[in-house]
């Protein structure tokens, strides 16, 4: 496959920067329509360090290619991955050894005798536009961390210009990497006389759409020279530095070797939802602080930078860079706030369910204990004053035994007396009978007394009923022996006792 080219249109502006980051090669005014090679690269570090890094890599691509390709031949992958080392060894040998490492983006654009090799690192742009159907061919797939998020479908198309983590990039070249970022490479060989090349940094994109950039170039009222300066005029407030490449193709002449060369845009162009949303439409996006400085964050690691309170790790831009694997598929970071939050709060609710249900399960052993130890006490209480009343009633009874006892002793004493005065008993068994009386009643008055003193307690009923009873029986052993003593001993004692 020949080319032939018109002139190629180069844009590179400050915007409101006070330094240029970016870097082009060709130079700015210096392409001509023999030129087959362009380098677009949007530098990161700040000051100087951002001029550094773009331009080693614009420096040792071109010459790397220049000095080790022949332009009658398909430039290779195997050649481009030469050049692509040969800037990162530039950059290893550029590097001042600082803890914030400067970076630049890259695309670049080889028109060799296969087609045409485009490749990209980070957010910096390459489309392949057909003015003449109005087709976007192809567009490359932003290393951003907004794109991803939009192409997981956590954000939509218009919050990608707008959400506060743009300025972070997921990949980027720098210097002293363990593992050197790998770019995309799509080989693009359905080229026709009318079509467009453009390579852009993401300056160049802060208010301008797909479709404002199809209106300019479809303008048949406009040669290269006024759609450069459309260009730039639509892009005249843009804060950052914005550089590109606006390459025109005049003529295609196929060749045999066409039909051995892969063409990867189809698959490519299917696989970028930016050129396939159906709700991407245009609007206007609010003029916004894009002094920023890019954050470099890992692809495959990504999540959304705290830019309120963590200094931007790597550079001085609105975006940032670096990783390996391509559309790596990582977590966004608002699934990952949102599991988050949805673990803290199961974890809340558990230690307050633990904590309400030992509160109301002490409550309620205390309402249980309560209770039972008022009972218990109450039941103490009613079986000692049970068992007090019931000594009281037994004591009653004994008293009342032993009164009807003594009366009953009182009466046979009587009776005795007088049958002893009838048979002639003497005095001396009168005093004896009488002293029984008394010893008697001197014991009754005792056992009347004890109950006073009330027994032991834990004897009952029982145990009281029974000393009574022994005690009566007692008496009336007592009072039948003394009855049986006269009639045993009739005469002696009355004899003795009488006076002759």
């Amino acid at each position: 496959m020949k080319f032939q080219l018109y002139k190629p249109q180069a844009i590179h502006e400050f915007g409101s920067r006070p330094n240029q980051e970016d870097r082009i090669y060709p130079a700015a005014g210096q392409a001509t329509a023999e030129d087959r090679l362009f380098v677009v690269c949007d530098g990161m570090g700040g000051h100087e360090k951002g001029e550094v890094a773009s331009a080693a890599v614009c420096e040792a691509i071109s010459t790397y290619l220049k000095q080790n390709w022949n332009t009658d031949e398909p430039l290779t992958d195997e050649l481009f991955q030469q050049a692509l080392a040969a800037a990162f060894d530039l950059l290893d040998a550029k590097d001042d050894g600082a803890e914030k490492k400067m970076g630049t983006t890259l695309t670049f654009a080889c028109f060799h005798r296969g087609g045409v090799l485009v490749a990209h690192i980070g957010d910096s742009r390459i489309y392949h536009l057909r003015p003449a159907t109005g087709e976007i061919l192809y567009r490359s797939r932003d290393h951003s961390l907004v794109h991803q998020l939009y192409e997981l479908g956590e954000i939509s198309y218009r919050d990608m210009k707008t959400a506060k983590n743009k300025n972070v990039i997921l990949r980027a070249m720098q210097p002293k990497q363990e593992t050197r970022t790998k770019a995309d490479l799509v080989h693009i060989t359905d080229i026709k006389p009318g079509d467009y090349f453009y390579m852009c940094s993401d300056g160049m994109l802060e208010t301008m759409e797909d479709e404002d950039l199809m209106a300019i170039l479809s303008a048949k009222d406009l040669d290269d020279d006024a759609k450069r300066a459309k260009l730039i005029e639509v892009t005249e407030g843009n804060s950052d530095n914005h550089s590109a490449y606006l390459i025109h193709v005049e003529k295609v002449e196929a060749e045999e070797i066409d039909a051995t060369m892969p063409n990867d845009e189809p698959a490519a162009r299917a696989a970028n939802k930016a050129l396939n949303d159906p709700d991407k439409d245009k609007f206007t996006v609010e003029e916004e602080d894009d002094s920023a400085d890019v954050e470099i964050v890992k692809e495959g690691l990504a999540v959304e930078p705290d830019t309120t309170s963590q200094p931007a790790p790597q550079t001085s831009r609105p975006h940032s860079a670096a990783g390996q694997q391509p559309y790596a598929q990582p977590k966004p970071a608002g699934k990952k706030s949102t599991t988050t939050l949805l673990i803290l709060a199961l974890l809340v609710a558990a230690i307050a369910g633990t904590l309400c249900y030992l509160f109301l399960f002490n409550d309620k052993k205390d309402e249980v204990k309560e209770p039972e130890r008022i009972i218990i006490n109450s039941n103490e209480s009613t079986d000692e004053a049970q068992q007090e009343d019931v000594t009281d009633v037994a004591v009653r009874r004994g008293q009342q035994t032993i009164r009807g006892n003594n009366k009953k002793a009182e009466n046979s004493g009587r009776r005795n007396a007088a049958d002893n005065q009838g048979s002639g008993v003497s005095s001396t068994q009168n005093q004896q009978s009488q002293q029984n009386k008394r010893e008697a009643d001197g014991q009754n008055a005792q056992e009347n007394h004890q109950p006073a003193s009330k027994p032991q307690r834990p004897q009952g009923l029982g145990g009281v009923v029974d000393q009574q009873n022994t005690q009566i029986q007692q008496q009336q052993q007592n009072r039948k022996q003394d009855e049986e003593q006269p009639a045993n001993k009739p005469a002696k004692p009355a004899i003795q006792g009488v006076d002759l």
